[in-house]
C-alpha cells in the first residue's frame, strides 16, 4: 500500500492540525517545492487555515491551486479520530484550458453578435467603425485596435481607433509599403500575426507603432482581396500569443465591417442617383410647365381669333341678309361658302343651312337651276331676270 501511494501519479499529502506536513508522495513533492518547505514543516498559512477548517467541521473542502503552468484541484478530507487531513491533488490543466477556450469563444461570439446588431442600425459608418474597434480591443484583451483605410495613392489613413490618441483619427497617414505590417497584410492577402516586433524578419514596425512601443499584433484585410477597403489590426505593448480563434474572430469582424461599408456605399450611390433623378424630374416638370403655359397662351390666342372670326362671320351674314337682292359666294370647286336668305329661299327654295357647304353641281341644285333658266326664257318678265342673272 505504501509503495502504491508513493508511486501514485496524483499528489497525495497528509497534514496535521498544526499545519505541518506529515507525509508526501513523490508526485506531491512539486507542491512542497513550490511552497519552499520539506516534510515536517508548515504549509502556507492559507493552506493551514483550510486544514483547520476541515478538521473542525469534519467536512471535506476543495480548492484550486496553480503550480508553474499546471492547475490542480486539491481535495482535503478529514481523518476520523485524528487531527489530520489527507490532501489529494488532481491535474485539471487541460480541463481549465478547455473551459478558458470555451469562455473566450463565447466572449468572441457575443462580440460578433453585438457588431452584427450594430451593423443593422441606421447609424453613421464612422460611428459603427468607432464602436467596432472598441469592442474588438476589449474582446481580445489588447490595448490598441484600429481600422486603416487604403487610399488611392497606396498609403493608409487612420479611420477609427481604440487606444490611440483621438486626434490621430482622420489625420495619421501610414506608408502602404510592404516593408510595414499594414502594407504586408494587403500584399500577403492573409492574416498577419506578429508575436514580437523585435524578432520579426518579414517587415519592420512602422514609426507610428514604434512611438507607442508596440510589441505584438495581428492584422487582417477588410474587403475583397482584389479591391480591399483597408486593414483591421490589433496591437499590444506586451508580447502576446494570438491563437487561431483570435484570427478567426478578427477575420469575422473584418467581413462584417466590409459588408457594412459596401452597403453604405450602395446606399450613397442610390441616394445620389435618387437626387439626380429628382433633379431631372424637376427640370422636365419645369419644361412641361413652360410648354403648357405656351400652349395655354396659344389656345387663348386661337380662341380670341376664332371669336373674332365668328363675329366677322356673324357680321357678314347679317350684312348679306340686309341686301335686298340675292347674294352668294362660292369657292373654285363650286361649293357655296355663304349666301343670304333671299338667294336661298327665293332662288333655290331651300333653307340657307342646306345651301352652304354644298356644290352647285349636286343633282338637287342642277334641277333647280334648270327650272330657273326655263322660267327666265319663257317669262314675260325676262328683262327682270336677265338683269337678275347678270347681277348674280
Amino acid at each position: 500500500m505504501e509503495k502504491f501511494v508513493s508511486q501514485c501519479p496524483y499528489p497525495m499529502l497528509r497534514i496535521g492540525k498544526d499545519g505541518k506536513v506529515i507525509y508526501s508522495n513523490r508526485a506531491a513533492e512539486l507542491f512542497l517545492h513550490e511552497w519552499g518547505i520539506k516534510i515536517g514543516e508548515k504549509v502556507p498559512s492559507s493552506i493551514g487555515n483550510t486544514v483547520k477548517r476541515v478538521i473542525f467541521r469534519v467536512n471535506p473542502e476543495t480548492i484550486e491551486m496553480k503550480f508553474r503552468k499546471k492547475v490542480y484541484l486539491v481535495s482535503f478530507h478529514p481523518l476520523e479520530g485524528e487531527d489530520q487531513v489527507n490532501a489529494y491533488g488532481f491535474d485539471i490543466t487541460s480541463q481549465k484550458k478547455l473551459k478558458e477556450k470555451l469562455r473566450i469563444k463565447e466572449r468572441q461570439s457575443d462580440a460578433l453578435h453585438k457588431i452584427g446588431r450594430m451593423a443593422l442600425r441606421r447609424e453613421s459608418l464612422q460611428a459603427f467603425m468607432d464602436e467596432s474597434v472598441k469592442l474588438v480591443a476589449r474582446t481580445l484583451g489588447v490595448e490598441y485596435s484600429k481600422i486603416m483605410e487604403l487610399c488611392p495613392d497606396g498609403n493608409f489613413l487612420l479611420r477609427a481607433s481604440e487606444g490611440w490618441e483621438p486626434e490621430f483619427v482622420g489625420k495619421v497617414i501610414v506608408s502602404g509599403s510592404k516593408e510595414y505590417q499594414a502594407g504586408y497584410t494587403i500584399y500577403s492577402k492573409v492574416a498577419v500575426i506578429v508575436r514580437d516586433f523585435k524578432k520579426e524578419k518579414r517587415f519592420s514596425a512602422s514609426p507610428f507603432l514604434k512611438e507607442h512601443d508596440i510589441a505584438s499584433g495581428i492584422s487582417v484585410t477588410i474587403g475583397k482581396i482584389e479591391k480591399p477597403f483597408g486593414v483591421l489590426s490589433v496591437h499590444s505593448k506586451r508580447p502576446k500569443r494570438f491563437t487561431a480563434d483570435d484570427t478567426f474572430f478578427l477575420n469575422s469582424v473584418a467581413v462584417l465591417i466590409s459588408e457594412v461599408i459596401e452597403r453604405r456605399h450602395a446606399e450613397e450611390e442610390l441616394r445620389q442617383y435618387k437626387e439626380q433623378l429628382e433633379e431631372l424630374v424637376k427640370q422636365r416638370t419645369s419644361e412641361l410647365i413652360r410648354i403648357n403655359e405656351r400652349l395655354t397662351e396659344e389656345i387663348a390666342g386661337r380662341k380670341q381669333v376664332e371669336k373674332a372670326l365668328q363675329n366677322n362671320v356673324y357680321f357678314l351674314e347679317t350684312f348679306l341678309d340686309a341686301i335686298p337682292s340675292p347674294v352668294f359666294y362660292r369657292n373654285l370647286e363650286g361649293i357655296y361658302q355663304g349666301c343670304n336668305e333671299r338667294f336661298a329661299q327665293e332662288m333655290l327654295g331651300l333653307p340657307k343651312e342646306k345651301v352652304i357647304g354644298h356644290s352647285m353641281f349636286e343633282p338637287t341644285f342642277r334641277t333647280i337651276f334648270s327650272h330657273i333658266i326655263f322660267f327666265v326664257f319663257f317669262s314675260h318678265q325676262s328683262q327682270y331676270f336677265n338683269g337678275f342673272l347678270i347681277q348674280i
